[in-house]
């Protein structure tokens, strides 16, 4: 008889964290994979407003650091409104699911 399968729990702390890691990924290596699915600034660019890129990308040149704190604010933004915390907890949830899949797997091994 198969064992009964608990549902995997995520803390809102875990989702938060992980949306954080996420966030560092997609501003130092430009892209981000989330639940399978891959977004890029340049995507996430999409949603943000003309105006908004334009003062960026003046600003830019000269410089400031003023700019790059704007310019993450705003594609911080554009990921939180295409990557919700149920998008996020999904994300997790699979992880741990592969990741007992492999213990289980590894267990299987070690006793056969």
């Amino acid at each position: 008889m198969g064992k009964f399968k608990a549902p995997i729990r995520i803390s809102e702390d875990a989702i938060a964290e992980c949306r954080d890691n996420l966030l560092a990924d997609l501003i130092i290596t430009a892209s981000a994979v989330v639940n399978g699915d891959k977004y890029t600034i340049q995507d996430l660019l999409y949603y943000v407003e003309t105006e908004d890129k334009d003062n960026i990308f003046a600003m830019l040149l000269i410089d400031s650091a003023e700019s790059k704190t704007e310019a993450v604010r705003l594609i911080t933004e554009a990921f939180d409104n295409q990557v919700n915390e149920s998008y996020i907890e999904a994300h997790l949830i699979d992880e741990a699911e592969e990741a007992e899949a492999e213990r289980r797997l590894e267990e299987e091994e070690f006793y056969n």
